[in-house]
């Protein structure tokens, strides 16, 4: 289990913001290459209008953390999933996210984020055989979390945990089959697996 501060995270800039960096795999993955598995990450949307980074044959998770988020497909050519979320966003050519909501979609897609307000929002892409999801639960005093992917990685929202001690805006990976956390506070978890997916 590696705990990774606030302070330690690498901050770097996109189009619309600021985007944040808080794992990345397999070992001596390079996401400025784009030779990697998978990578978790939050970002900012500080612009009313920011284009997505195309990103072929990378599926890709967000969940709005904070606002209200619009993304626009500029060339939708999936097909409809069984995710209510993305069958949405390829049907309508647009889908409003607000906090805890979770999108899935092709990264290869043209998209348009839209925002009348700053976003911050929370990212897991994969490639295969990578594959992953993304979930958010609520800490009152004490919560074991079963890890139903081969790496779980937590990110503390709001609150903090004594037990592992994290404050908000630290970052938990762990390949361990459980973790019990001792707090208050609200985490976002993130699965990933390698091999077939679900």
């Amino acid at each position: 289990m590696q705990i990774i501060k606030k302070q330690d995270q690498a901050l770097s800039t996109w189009a619309g913001g600021t985007t944040t960096q808080l794992a990345i795999g397999p070992t001596n993955a390079d996401y400025s290459t784009r030779s990697f598995g998978w990578r978790i990450s939050t970002a900012t949307v500080n612009l009313p209008e920011s284009p997505f980074t195309i990103l072929p044959n990378v599926h890709r998770h967000l969940m709005v953390l904070s606002g209200t988020l619009t993304l626009d497909v500029e060339n939708p050519h999936l097909t409809t999933s069984e995710h209510p979320k993305l069958s949405e966003l390829i049907l309508s050519q647009q889908v409003e996210l607000t906090p805890f909501d979770i999108c899935q979609f092709d990264g290869g897609l043209s998209i348009i984020g839209k925002s009348t307000e700053p976003v911050v929002d929370f990212n897991l892409m994969t490639k295969p055989p990578f594959y992953g999801d993304l979930a958010t639960q609520i800490v009152e005093e004490s919560l074991t979390l079963a890890n139903i992917g081969d790496i779980l990685g937590l990110y503390v929202w709001t609150g903090q945990l004594t037990d592992p001690p994290m404050a908000c805006g630290d970052f938990l990976i762990t390949e361990d089959a459980a973790i019990h956390l001792v707090g208050n506070a609200r985490v976002i978890i993130a699965y990933i697996s390698e091999g077939q997916t679900q």
